[in-house]
């Protein structure tokens, strides 16, 4: 009733294709690909602290060059000693 709207492989077409694939050669890069993956892998977790802690080392950078920026030295008193008597000792400020 319907046209068939999906394609079919023809009985004809699917031993032409099982003909055309080298199957050593796509298992061969498959293996390969895999051994790359197996390398990669535990890079990745041994890496990933690192970023982490770089991250956490430019923030903890940047709050010291805000806190340098935002200092003023006008809250610093002038006057630096203060003595209560002369038998005591001297606190300095």
């Amino acid at each position: 009733m319907f046209p068939n709207q999906f394609y079919s492989p023809s009985k004809a077409t699917i031993p032409a294709i099982k003909k055309s694939i080298n199957w050593g050669s796509l298992l061969n890069n498959t293996q390969k690909t895999l051994n790359i993956v197996n390398q990669a892998i535990p890079i990745v977790y041994q890496i990933k602290p690192i970023v982490n802690n770089a991250r956490t080392m430019l923030k903890v950078a940047n709050e010291f060059s805000k806190t340098n920026k935002t200092s003023n030295t006008s809250d610093i008193p002038k006057n630096n000693t203060t003595t209560k008597d002369n038998n005591g000792p001297n606190f300095f400020i």
